[in-house]
């Protein structure tokens, strides 16, 4: 099969390399936001936007693509809904490949908010906060003099930051000593983090909650409705039938 695979993730990466390996032709597509992205071994890379769910209709069929399979981050909501269109504007199948999500051992774990700006408005007054969310929100900064903050990016912020930040520039996997020493040294004491179920940025959560520091958790957008697999086994057991 020709497939077209839309990545941005470690497993989009892992996919392109099975499926390769098995023989299927890969087209391995991502939008370019990340500086030296790590790619697959297999395969044609096409790094830029299409330009909404038209001209990836047009180029499915252009280049006979056989199946679509969408590996892009839990929260990329736009090109994820737009595949959706597309898939029905070519009539090709799609398939969404979703890792679980982080879940709360109780009520007490964390508060959940929708959006950045909500949850920095809702900071205590005078905190020290861990962000870990992306560059999405980050202008929300400015409305919280009062707050110190620590940001973590993996390339540099996209807007200028106010005195009371401090960034890091660093890519995953984190350990969970690292996170353990990090958190420690700049007195944290609310993190700010999405819901990603990453197992490379697991470890934050786990140091947030031994050391009782308040979690603030974005929740995950909601995405148009599409053929969903939360297991790797599952979904390739599904594209072998």
């Amino acid at each position: 099969m020709k497939i077209l695979i839309f990545g941005g993730t470690r497993e989009a990466i892992e996919f392109a390399n099975i499926l390769g390996e098995e023989g299927h032709e890969i087209i391995f597509s991502l939008a370019g936001r990340t500086n030296n992205p790590k790619l697959p071994n297999y395969g044609q890379v096409r790094i830029s936007g299409f330009g909404g769910a038209k001209k990836v209709a047009e180029f499915l069929s252009q280049e006979n693509i056989d199946l679509i399979i969408d590996i892009t981050h839990p929260y990329a909501q736009n090109i994820s809904n737009q595949l959706v269109d597309a898939a029905t504007l070519s009539q090709r199948p799609l398939l969404r490949f979703k890792r679980p999500q982080w879940h709360k051992n109780n009520e007490n774990d964390w508060q959940e908010f929708e959006n950045v700006a909500q949850a920095i408005k809702e900071l205590p007054q005078n905190v020290t906060c861990f962000i870990s969310t992306g560059h999405k929100g980050l202008e929300e900064l400015r409305t919280r003099p009062d707050c110190k903050f620590l940001v973590r990016l993996i390339a540099g912020p996209k807007v200028t930051l106010p005195q009371n930040c401090t960034t890091i520039l660093s890519r995953p996997p984190y350990e969970l000593s690292d996170e353990l020493a990090l958190m420690k040294q700049h007195k944290i004491t609310h993190l700010l983090s999405k819901n990603s179920g990453s197992e490379q940025t697991k470890a934050k959560i786990e140091v947030a909650l031994n050391l009782d520091i308040y979690i603030f958790m974005i929740v995950r957008p909601k995405l148009k409705v599409a053929n969903e697999f939360f297991s790797k086994e599952h979904l390739l057991s599904y594209i072998a039938k």
